[in-house]
């Protein structure tokens, strides 16, 4: 009940601060000191100009994560009552930086220049040509500048994309099936600009398919068919996420709706059927967060624990079998998680304290604990503290850490993990040109 009813509250908050809000437009002039609203971003006026701050997404999770963490004891009968409130802000990584991990290559977004490292068979590198990394592996320039995000939601495809500072986007790498967007069916070596598309909030790709959320919580998609972005009817999101051949999105209010192969169970509505539209994910009306591998999907709900579905060969689902579900199930022993990723057969969740844990395929170390072993249930990334966000590859995974480094690790070939070597290692590695 507690759940629910901070889910609610954190509902109302941001119903409050659209009628508190006066409609506005980033960038546009004002002339006072007042809040706006432009449907999908909280804005504040400064300088005489309007700035976003915050999605209402954003205040609505900060309203349950201070909600939550409030607690009230009483003892029957005695004049005792105790209260102990504490705040839990869940950080967001900066604009102009981040990290993004891929099909054996990752890209590094530092101060707004995007730079990749790994291997380039379709052009993923960024920089021009297919011409995989070579010792000592230094990440390449893809010339790109100004840039506000890289892929922030992958499904491991050899394909990147980037959200720029007018809130445009341009990818690069794989376009077989009209990937990029731009009207073509052919690979695009340097980065390319999505025909039409425009207010983009979150991107990412997967081999077969590309997304993007834009103002108004509008869904649009390309690849795989259409070549350029193509909306997706009857949904309205405040986020999305690929895996390898399937779409989901969280919809207001919370729901998990997903499309596309439905083979493994993937689309979480206890069939085993693909679907062109989005159909609900079974019992998970209150997800703040989404992520998706090899054809399996998860979600973090508003109590911290995360659910997963789909394939489960290698224990990904983390429910400590290896059973394939086509409805979600818990993943064991996480109760505080803020967000989640995954490769294509092993799962991550950042904690609330900034830790993370990984549970699945560890044959290369992409669970990070120190070994190269696989585990049904989560276990925690040796040495990793103060974590912000976190990204999945195929089978090496990354992190942003708050002192602006990233460290990665699993699968190092073609020098993925960015530390200038092309071994593969069990242990967070630090990215070259970070902290």
């Amino acid at each position: 009940m507690l759940n629910r009813r901070v889910a609610i509250v954190g509902v109302l908050a941001v119903v409050l601060l659209a009628t508190a809000c006066v409609p506005a437009r980033a960038g546009s002039r004002c002339r006072s000191t007042d809040w706006g609203d432009d449907g999908t971003y909280v804005l504040k006026c400064e300088r005489g100009r309007w700035v976003r701050k915050a999605t209402k997404v954003q205040v609505a999770q900060l309203v349950i994560a201070i909600l939550q963490a409030r607690t009230t004891t009483s003892t029957t009968g005695a004049a005792t009552t105790t209260t102990t409130t504490t705040t839990t802000t869940i950080p967001i990584v900066p604009q102009g930086y981040g990290v993004a991990a891929g099909y054996e290559h990752s890209c590094l977004l530092k101060a707004g220049v995007v730079t990749c490292v790994g291997r380039n068979q379709y052009g993923q590198l960024g920089n021009g040509n297919t011409t995989d990394s070579v010792s000592p592996f230094t990440p390449v320039s893809t010339g790109l500048a100004g840039v506000k995000a890289v892929i922030t939601r992958s499904g491991g495809g050899g394909r990147y994309c980037a959200i720029l500072a007018n809130t445009t986007a341009k990818c690069w790498g794989d376009g077989t099936g009209g990937g990029i967007g731009n009207g073509a069916n052919s690979n695009q070596p340097t980065p390319t600009v999505v025909s039409g598309l425009t207010g983009v909030i979150e991107i990412g790709a997967s081999p077969n398919e590309t997304c993007a959320l834009t103002t108004g919580g509008v869904v649009s998609c390309w690849g795989n068919g259409p070549n350029t972005p193509t909306v997706v009817s009857g949904l309205t999101a405040t986020h999305i996420s690929l895996s390898t051949r399937s779409q989901c999105a969280i919809a207001v209010g919370g729901q998990v709706k997903c499309w596309g192969y439905g083979d493994n169970g993937q689309l979480g509505n206890g069939a085993i059927a693909a679907s062109l539209s989005p159909v609900d994910v079974t019992g998970i009306s209150d997800a703040v967060e989404i992520g998706g591998g090899r054809d399996f999907n998860c979600a973090v709900r508003v109590n911290h624990t995360v659910w997963c579905w789909g394939q489960n060969a290698d224990g990904q689902l983390g429910d400590g079998t290896t059973t394939e579900s086509n409805i979600p199930v818990q993943v064991l022993g996480i109760t505080t998680a803020s967000s989640v990723a995954a490769g294509f057969y092993n799962t991550c969740a950042r904690l609330l304290d900034g830790t993370v844990k990984c549970w699945g395929l560890g044959s290369v170390g992409q669970l990070g604990q120190g070994a190269n072993t696989s585990s049904l249930l989560p276990v925690t990334v040796s040495g990793l503290t103060n974590v912000v966000a976190i990204a999945g590859g195929e089978q090496h995974m990354c992190a942003f850490v708050g002192d602006l480094s990233v460290k990665c690790w699993g699968a190092g070939a073609n020098g993925r993990l960015g530390n200038g070597v092309a071994g593969s290692s069990n242990i967070p590695v630090a990215f070259l040109g970070t902290p």
